[in-house]
Parts: C-alpha cells; sequence; structure tokens
C-alpha cells in the first residue's frame, strides 16, 4: 500500500508540475499574442504613415517640378528678351549713327555752300 501511496503521491507532484508548465505555457502564449497584436498595430499605423509620407513627397516632387519648369521658361524668356533687347538697342543705335552721318552731311553741305 505504501508504494501505491508513494505512486500516487508522485503522480500528483507530477501532474501539478504539467499543470503549472501547462498554465506558464498559457501565460507566455497570451504574452506574445498580445505583442504581435501591438506589432501588428504598431505596423499598421506606420503603413498609413508612410503612405501619407509618401504622398507628401509626391506633391513637393510635383511642386518642384513645376517650379523648374517655370524657372526654365522664365530663363528662356528672359534670355528672349535679353536678345530682343540688343537688337533693339543695336537698331536704335544704327539709327543714331545714321542721323549723326546726316547731321555730318548737312554740316559739310552748309560749309560748302557758305564757302561758295
Amino acid at each position: 500500500m505504501k508504494i501505491n501511496n508513494v505512486t500516487s503521491v508522485n503522480d500528483g507532484h507530477r501532474v501539478q508540475e504539467l499543470q503549472t508548465s501547462l498554465d506558464n505555457l498559457k501565460e507566455d502564449f497570451e504574452y506574445n499574442l498580445k505583442l504581435i497584436y501591438e506589432r501588428d498595430s504598431e505596423l499598421e499605423f506606420m503603413e498609413k504613415e508612410q503612405s501619407k509620407l509618401q504622398a507628401l513627397v509626391a506633391d513637393k516632387n510635383a511642386y518642384i517640378d513645376k517650379l523648374l519648369q517655370r524657372t526654365q521658361e522664365l530663363e528662356t524668356h528672359s534670355f528672349q528678351s535679353s536678345e530682343s533687347w540688343a537688337e533693339k538697342f543695336k537698331n536704335v543705335e544704327k539709327e543714331s549713327n545714321l542721323k549723326s552721318e546726316k547731321i555730318r552731311n548737312l554740316e559739310h553741305q552748309l560749309k560748302s555752300s557758305a564757302d561758295l
């Protein structure tokens, strides 16, 4: 009877050890599951933030492209305007030179007719 009693006590201890191990495993599982849910939630939030930031970057890049295009247009227009002004200046200079030449010719004619 003592052997049976010892065996049942040993079995009782073994069952209790197994139950404690099972309880610990359950706690660990629940803790890990909670961590996974928290991580999934954080990942979902980060993915949404990443999408927002990518959209913002795309908007900013589009804006920069428009500014670069407008800058290039202005530089081209400015260069064309400079050429246009340079041509106008040359024309005015030519006209001025022609008028100066005419004045010299008229002065020469007046001097020549006065000498006669």
